[in-house]
């Protein structure tokens, strides 16, 4: 461990130290001043162009899974895996040169149905990077080799569940089985503590009208493998394949009036997809090819990103002209502060140990009206928010 290392964790040892005082004298203004601090920070990142862009490559778009919030099933791109030699040459000519530490690999798909991941993992670990994985958790343990051959490998691990009973989970996730998901849940808790790998693990759930009630469950259910803290809700958004009014963010969003247009938006300016067929796309979730800049196997990665075309989009999002692009036009969400301010509330509960003693759809309903008011005003004082968060 070099020194900048050591005193780097030594700082976040000091500082979690002192956030747990802070929180053990006063919970709710713990709480209420992070959910200012996150929206403030939010609110600073502009729509300011990265020269050298955090990259995100997709080894495959294919899924186990046809969610109802995603319908990965209808996306119109051909479906299919990148092969091993050309993510080498991806992490040769492109990852490893611009020094990045950590690879996302997953834009559209699950990454662990790739049929040679263990050879993506060898690449990365061999190549000094790190993978962080968002996953649906349902193959994490036939990949036991990979967790045992390379420790380290792994930045972090999130795991999209999205229901914490059989019958929520099976109704949203279509084709998965609850009970896999716990099983490989139990195996990954396992292996990280006998080997102590260390890996920071994350239960993350798209909240809608089909699994608002079960909140309280989630932290019955999936304490046994994270930390509290670590389980984090993301209020619905239309990043699907089927973006139509009849589609489930509409008929299931809990904020439907608070539903905005997610533009301008910051990825064109910060972040480049390579899909597995090497084409590069300005979208995060590009279901059907439509925001593509250009292709790796024939262009240069800088040239793309610094184009014309990349930067004719920039104009658009910097102008708010979005109307112009169908894609981003119907691209819709509920504003991030809503975000915070939901974990920040339900993390207060769990803290206070209440979150089973309210009725939690009544206490939600009546935090988010009220947030709304906070929010849309930019009157962001601290003790306003406090009062919110004591309903």
């Amino acid at each position: 461990m070099t020194a900048k290392t050591y005193l780097r964790h030594t700082y976040h040892r000091i500082d979690s130290g002192f956030k747990k005082i802070r929180r053990l004298l006063n919970p709710v203004r713990f709480y209420a001043n992070s959910t200012i601090n996150q929206i403030k920070t939010r609110e600073k990142a502009s729509i300011t162009l990265k020269r050298t862009p955090n990259i995100v490559v997709e080894i495959n778009n294919t899924c186990n899974l046809n969610c109802i919030m995603c319908e990965t099933k209808n996306s119109k791109r051909p479906k299919g895996v990148m092969p091993a030699a050309d993510f080498t040459r991806i992490l040769d000519r492109i990852i490893k040169p611009k020094g990045q530490k950590v690879l996302v690999v997953h834009t559209v798909g699950e990454p662990l149905i790739h049929p040679h991941f263990d050879t993506v993992a060898e690449e990365v670990y061999r190549k000094n990077i790190r993978l962080l994985i968002t996953t649906n958790g349902l193959f994490l343990k036939k990949h036991s080799r990979v967790f045992e051959k390379y420790p380290g490998l792994f930045a972090g691990i999130n795991v999209s569940v999205d229901g914490a009973s059989e019958m929520t989970y099976d109704k949203i996730r279509v084709g998965g089985k609850f009970d896999v998901l716990i099983e490989n849940l139990t195996w990954l808790t396992e292996i990280n503590r006998k080997l102590r790998l260390k890996i920071p693990i994350r239960i993350q759930s798209i909240l809608s009208n089909d699994n608002l009630h079960e909140i309280p469950d989630y932290f019955k259910v999936y304490t046994k493998y994270v930390r509290p803290e670590n389980i984090s809700f993301n209020l619905i958004s239309n990043l699907s394949s089927n973006r139509e009014k009849e589609g489930y963010f509409f008929s299931k969003n809990i904020l439907e009036k608070e539903s905005v247009p997610n533009a301008p938006c910051i990825l064109p300016f910060v972040q480049m997809h390579i899909l597995f067929d090497g084409r590069i796309s300005a979208c995060c979730r590009d279901y059907h090819g439509e925001l593509i800049m250009g292709d790796i196997k024939k262009d240069n990665w800088e040239q793309v990103w610094l184009g014309e075309q990349y930067e004719k989009m920039r104009n658009l999002h910097r102008l708010k002209e979005t109307v112009n692009l169908s894609m981003c036009r119907s691209c819709y969400g509920v504003p991030i502060a809503f975000t915070f301010i939901l974990n920040n509330y339900i993390q207060y509960l769990v803290y206070k140990n209440t979150i089973d003693k309210v009725d939690l759809n009544e206490k939600i309903n009546s935090l988010l009206k009220q947030f709304s008011d906070f929010y849309h005003k930019k009157d962001y004082k601290l003790h306003k928010l406090v009062k919110i968060l004591s309903v």
